[in-house]
């Protein structure tokens, strides 16, 4: 099914791509020096669907980039419940383990030696 529905959407996506580079092929000078004039320092010439692209491509970095950034908190908040969790476990296994020893009786037995049970 994923790989119908890549050919369906796919497909279609990247003739319009190719159309589109195709009738854009021309070249634009771009200037990055805004005091130059008709004679810029900096400046580059490129196809029109080049810059398009381009733009399109540091757009999409940008915005992973921002996201990502956005997101630390509730990374650090997964990363901070699982290390609870982690340790929960751990204590978990161990009252099971000391529960399960030889001689020491059941877990309520460990819980009223401890003092951890209401009376």
């Amino acid at each position: 099914m994923r790989k119908v529905l890549w050919f369906i959407i796919g497909v279609p996506v990247a003739i319009l791509v190719i159309v589109f580079a195709l009738a854009n092929g021309t070249h634009v000078r771009v200037s990055l020096d805004p005091l130059g004039g008709d004679n810029p320092a900096f400046g580059f010439t490129a196809p029109v669907y080049g810059l398009l692209f381009g733009a399109l491509i540091v757009g999409i970095v940008f915005g992973g980039i921002a996201t990502w950034i956005g997101q630390a908190r509730h990374r650090r908040e997964a990363r901070e419940w699982h290390f609870e969790a982690d340790r929960w476990k751990r204590e978990a296994d161990r009252l099971r383990e000391a529960a399960t020893a030889p001689g020491t009786g059941s877990a309520v037995a460990l819980a009223d030696r401890r003092g951890d049970r209401a009376a």
